[in-house]
């Protein structure tokens, strides 16, 4: 049965910071029956080294307390979504299996772009660095910091072709099939060379 989750923002939103409407108050789980819950995460970039901005962030989060780094895709080159003047975007998914609850996730991702020199200037702005989460396991949330599943995660080539990479029968949390039936936005260019988990992650890696 999927868990209600409160109070996080989802200021980091792929492409696309456009504010969700919030509709559902959300609570957290109690931390004393913590789990280690399947998450899916987006990761882009389109100022610098692309690459070198997404390898670091997957080090920060192989940092991260009660967390695992278990599959990375391979890495895209997309269009920019909804502001198109602007650079092409990398962008891979990994997922990871977390004791954070979602929003303690969330503010783990927004203080990981913090550091790498990620500022909001303007909706959709270029940036070194964005990381969403697409989807926790068991999770819905709706409220005025975050939206899980993410509302725009169908809709965008680059969060679906390597979701479907690393899961190709994955089904989000709300139930909902994860398919290329709804994509309109964000179209896949073609493939980079690939990224590897640190080192110190590799060991939960799956074949």
């Amino acid at each position: 049965m999927a868990q209600i989750f409160g109070s996080g923002i989802e200021e980091t939103d792929m492409h696309d910071e456009t504010e969700a409407e919030s509709t559902t108050p959300c609570r957290e789980s109690d931390p004393s029956g913590r789990r280690h819950a399947r998450a899916y995460l987006a990761l882009g970039s389109n100022q610098g080294d692309r690459a070198d901005h997404i390898e670091h962030a997957l080090a920060a989060l192989a940092r991260l307390p009660e967390t695992e780094l278990a599959v990375l895709s391979p890495l895209y080159e997309s269009e920019p979504a909804y502001h198109t003047e602007q650079e092409p975007f990398a962008n891979a998914v990994l997922e990871v299996r977390t004791a954070l609850t979602p929003h303690e996730l969330l503010d783990q991702l927004q203080r990981i772009e913090r550091e790498e020199g990620r500022m909001r200037t303007f909706p959709n702005a270029p940036r070194p660095l964005d990381l969403d989460i697409l989807d926790y396991e068991d999770a819905l949330c709706d409220d005025e910091r975050l939206t899980l599943p993410h509302p725009r995660l169908l809709e965008r080539d680059f969060t679906v072709t390597p979701l479907l990479d690393i899961s190709p029968s994955c089904t989000l949390a709300d139930g909902t099939a994860v398919t290329r039936g709804r994509i309109t936005h964000g179209r896949i260019l073609r493939q980079l060379e690939g990224l590897d988990l640190p080192p110190s992650a590799r060991a939960t890696t799956r074949e």
